[in-house]
């Protein structure tokens, strides 16, 4: 009687659940591993040892919990944030940033937030404007509590897992639930400064026109003209509102020499103006008649260009009950989702502009956009993820903002729901073309991007051939490691850390489990040397004690075998 035996192809199809040992004929099983432990699948289809982590530092307050989030200005600059109760601070290279040894403070000084000073031995950060007021004066001033440079921030220690962010240069945009958006800006290697922007119209609107008029000769049908101006930036993406009018000004423009001198007063920081008309009613239609640096401008009967209307009125982001939860960038615009007041709510910027909310009556192609996604249930916005259209993450499914024709305008707004996994409050990754995200019961991880097929997006489980990783426990955290691997890491609620090998061309999604002498909290990925390295947060029991560890992942890429580092929490 012949025998025969099963060829194990490769080891691409990672740890998987033992429901499937009986699943011969499914390709699956025959490259699966019924334990793959403290080990990663590569893609190409063997399985290596997971590199161990190198000590970076303990955190600033291990009494509560800490969250790791990238910071990357470019492939050859990045950060890690390390997040904590009520403050900041800096990693790189397994390294932490420090605060060195600033000037001392002195009275005649005038100094801004972000800048360091020394004073009886101590270093202070300025948190508020001021000059003449010495530390330790807490209105004006932050003590560093250590030599490591450290910011104040706002964020308490239970809410740092619901932190979104989104990055543009150098400029890192935070939102939470109850919190009003913050910007963390690098200005300097030791100058960081976390502010609250204003998010509105960000120039100031000038003063009221006046109008001198000038009648011309000929018999006279005299109209009510009105004027409104707006200032404008120096590089023209930002427009004030325009909200006062002059008083009529009744005249009969068509007449030889008839004319209206059109005057106001200068607004601060404007390059220069915008004149808009309306004829007979102030509350009309006002269009667009020319634009000058001057405070003066001469309307000889220029014939108003009605396409182009005046700002009129701010969407409000920035009071309390309209503060967002999701945070991202698409077509040149900063979108914010999920509001108290309107939880399905996004709201995208003027384009162009980082912060400028007006809008105008009847709209302009780069107005900001407000809508809501319209569901069969009110689930809160959690995510925003820019793929070739915006997508809009809620509990209760993921919608596709998009438009029906050329760029995203407010005439040819479209949304429509891609598929009703939802998203739980963990933070997504955006891989190649497409989008990992934990599904609303933080049990399964999915992924979703543009089928041709399907002419939609299409979301597909991740972790239906390992549930037993995930069946009694939730993910907490997770970032996306791109080179020199394509992993996913993944934070589960019992501390253990999963990763998945992710080459979806190549129908790679091979899940492994690690652990470690402690627990696992948080983690995130940034470009270091040129190769992504994964950063965490591990509370581990030191010399009696328990303490919240920064660790770098070792790199695999070493020259020799002496170089090998394969030991956690290691020196």
């Amino acid at each position: 009687m012949s025998s025969s035996k099963l060829l194990t192809r490769s080891f691409a199809g990672g740890e998987i659940t033992p429901e499937m040992y009986g699943r011969l004929d499914n390709v699956k099983f025959q490259t699966g591993l019924a334990l793959c432990l403290n080990a990663y699948v590569l893609p190409h289809g063997p399985v290596t040892k997971r590199p161990g982590t190198g000590f970076t530092n303990v955190a600033g307050d291990s009494t509560q919990k800490v969250r790791v989030i990238p910071f990357a200005f470019s492939a050859d600059q990045t950060m890690v944030i390390e997040a904590g109760h009520g403050y900041l601070k800096f990693h790189t290279q397994g390294a932490t940033l420090q605060r060195g040894t600033p000037a001392a403070y002195s009275g005649a000084t005038a100094y801004t937030p972000g800048k360091l000073v020394t004073s009886a031995g101590n270093v202070y950060y300025c948190i508020a404007n001021t000059t003449g007021n010495a530390p330790p004066n807490a209105t004006y001033w932050y003590l560093l509590p250590s030599s490591d440079y450290q910011i104040p921030s706002p964020y308490a220690g239970a809410d740092l897992f619901t932190l979104r962010y989104t990055q543009s240069a150098d400029v890192l945009t935070i939102t939470a639930i109850g919190y009003r958006p913050r910007e963390l800006r690098r200005i300097g290697a030791t100058e960081w400064v976390l502010s609250a922007p204003s998010l509105g119209a960000s120039v100031v609107t000038p003063g009221t026109p006046t109008v001198v008029i000038t009648p011309g000769t000929g018999t006279a049908y005299l109209k009510n003209i009105f004027y409104k101006v707006t200032a404008v930036n120096s590089d023209g993406s930002e427009e004030s509102l325009a909200p006062f009018a002059s008083a009529a000004a009744a005249i009969d423009l068509t007449l030889p020499g008839a004319q209206n001198a059109v005057s106001w007063t200068a607004a601060t920081g404007a390059a220069s103006y915008r004149v808009y008309k309306a004829v007979n009613d102030a509350n009309k239609l006002y269009g667009f008649i020319g634009e000058t640096t001057a405070l003066t401008f001469t309307d000889d009967n220029i014939t108003p260009d009605y396409s182009l209307n005046p700002p009129s009125s701010t969407i409000r982001l920035d009071t309390a009950g309209n503060y967002p939860t999701a945070v991202s960038y698409f077509e040149q615009r900063r979108a914010f989702g999920g509001t108290t007041n309107s939880p399905q709510g996004v709201y995208l910027t003027r384009a162009g502009t980082e912060s400028n909310l007006s809008v105008s009556s009847p709209s302009n192609p780069s107005d900001a956009l407000a809508f809501s996604v319209k569901a069969q249930q009110q689930n809160a916005v959690r995510h925003l993820m820019p793929l070739n259209d915006l997508l809009v993450l809620t509990a209760g499914g993921v919608w596709r903002v998009a438009s029906t024709s050329g760029a995203l305008v407010p005439e040819t707004l479209s949304t429509k729901p891609q598929t009703f996994y939802g998203a739980s409050d963990v933070t997504p990754a955006l891989t190649g073309h497409s989008c990992l995200y934990v599904e609303k019961n933080g049990r399964r991880v999915r992924d979703i991007g543009y089928s041709w097929e399907s002419q939609a997006y299409t979301s597909d489980d991740r972790s239906i051939i390992a549930p037993h990783l995930f069946l009694d426990y939730t993910i907490v955290d997770m970032a996306y490691m791109l080179s020199p691997d394509q992993l996913l890491w993944c934070v589960r609620s019992d501390g253990a850390l999963l990763s998945m090998a992710y080459v979806p061309e190549h129908q790679v999604y091979g899940w492994s489990q690690h652990f470690t002498d402690g627990l696992f909290e948080s983690v995130c990925v940034v470009t270091e040397d040129n190769e992504d390295v994964l950063y965490a947060v591990v509370k581990r029991n030191l010399n009696g004690s328990d303490v919240r560890c920064i660790e770098r992942m070792a790199s695999r890429r070493f020259a020799t075998q002496d170089d090998a580092f394969f030991v956690d929490c290691g020196l």
